[in-house]
């Protein structure tokens, strides 16, 4: 059986370790890595070349937001291989919530 990979981008340690214990127990889903840095959250993509991308949207740790993965995703040279990415926009407004949905307008 093919084993679905996938890379979780999350800042929060509680969410970070659910998401992880959840996919550890599932046979058809391989966990690629775990990062809170949009820049190495890149890095990992390009590697590893995900099938799926949990992404927190609002990164407080590391470097950059789930937004600027996404916008370095357009730029790279394999971005028809992921086919599926869950965003996750967290609580309350945020730069990065509004910069998603009004591209153009930050």
């Amino acid at each position: 059986m093919d084993r679905l990979s996938v890379l979780i981008v999350e800042d929060e340690p509680l969410i970070c370790q659910a998401y992880r214990e959840y996919a550890n127990r599932l046979d058809d889903v391989f966990l690629v890595s775990v990062t809170d840095d949009a820049t190495k959250a890149c890095e990992l993509i390009q590697d590893h070349l995900p099938q799926a991308i949990i992404l927190d949207l609002e990164l407080q740790n590391g470097s950059g937001s789930g937004l600027d993965v996404l916008q370095n995703m357009v730029q790279m040279t394999i971005r028809g291989y992921v086919r599926t990415i869950i965003l996750f926009l967290g609580t309350g407004f945020s730069e990065s919530g509004y910069r998603f949905y009004h591209p153009g307008r930050v």
